[in-house]
């Protein structure tokens, strides 16, 4: 089975958003937003506490976030909050 994966255009332009110092990204469930934020920010710092091994990394340590923004770049996600 191929499942194919294509990006459709959305009226929501994040560009001049994320000038500012904080975003939030909030809508219905299933809706493309995490979608949207990785096709909008590509390799940048995407921390989705979905994943198991982040949310033990920070709810361990929550300054590790803090530690984490200095080293890394401009931009940090996190996402499913």
């Amino acid at each position: 089975m191929i499942i194919i994966m294509r990006f459709v255009k959305r009226v929501l332009d994040l560009s001049g958003d994320l000038k500012r110092k904080s975003v939030f990204l909030f809508g219905p469930r299933q809706t493309g937003k995490t979608f949207l934020i990785h096709h909008t920010i590509h390799e940048d710092r995407v921390n989705n506490l979905l994943d198991t091994d982040v949310i033990f990394r920070f709810s361990h340590r929550p300054a590790r976030l803090r530690e984490e923004l200095r080293k890394n770049a401009f931009w940090v996600v996190v996402d499913e909050i």
